[in-house]
């Protein structure tokens, strides 16, 4: 047997509610086509809805977040297991892997990905490689102030460059990353070495001949 929630919250038969509609000198047989229709559309309704892919990016530090799937290897000693601990469900709030800022793009579910698929014919910026805005931070403005390495991180900081030019991503800590975008080496948004992280490193290459 069908039921209906009445409004009070106590559930009703559909047989219940068409006699109450007599009483009330409504269509019986209307009622029960209405009822009929309101139960097909919400079994023809999605339970959950699906995600907008979006291009999105963190609104604090500006690096590009896409959502997929993570996996984390747990060793078990005779062997590792792989075990998904995200399975990249519907969400509307997203963590920044960057600097762990949680935002809300939209009030309906979004998926952050690396490039949409297609492009108005009068935009004027590229969905196929997009990047955010670059944002200096610190001393990053002034870019053709002169800013010293030390002998210690000197080298870190080549290998950092390096590794983003080969993968565009590094396993240096991002607190290190962030020290150096402050001091003007590095831009806050991709970490791109800046005119002064070149010239760092140039002065680097010549005291060392």
């Amino acid at each position: 047997m069908t039921t209906t929630t009445k409004i009070a919250g106590e559930a009703m038969t559909d047989e219940q509610i068409i006699e109450m509609a007599k009483t009330h000198c409504v269509d019986a047989t209307r009622i029960s086509t209405v009822l009929s229709f309101a139960r097909a559309l919400l079994a023809s309704k999605p339970a959950v809805m699906q995600p907008i892919d979006m291009l999105l990016f963190c609104p604090d530090c500006g690096t590009q977040h896409i959502d997929a799937p993570e996996e984390r290897e747990i060793d078990k000693g005779s062997h590792i297991d792989i075990v998904c601990n995200w399975t990249n469900p519907p969400h509307r709030s997203h963590l920044c892997h960057a600097c762990e800022t949680i935002w809300r793009p939209a009030d309906v579910p979004t998926n952050g990905v690396a490039s949409i698929t297609t492009k108005g014919k009068a935009d004027t910026w590229g969905a196929a490689s997009p990047t955010a805005p670059a944002q200096p931070c610190g001393d990053a403005e002034q870019a053709d102030e002169a800013v010293t390495l030390s002998d210690d991180e000197a080298s870190d900081f080549e290998r950092v460059v390096d590794d983003f030019e080969d993968c565009s991503e590094t396993s240096t800590d991002y607190e290190i990353l962030m020290d150096w975008a402050r001091r003007g080496l590095l831009e806050c948004v991709h970490f791109k070495v800046t005119k002064a992280g070149q010239n760092a490193l140039a002065a680097r290459t010549k005291d060392s001949k």
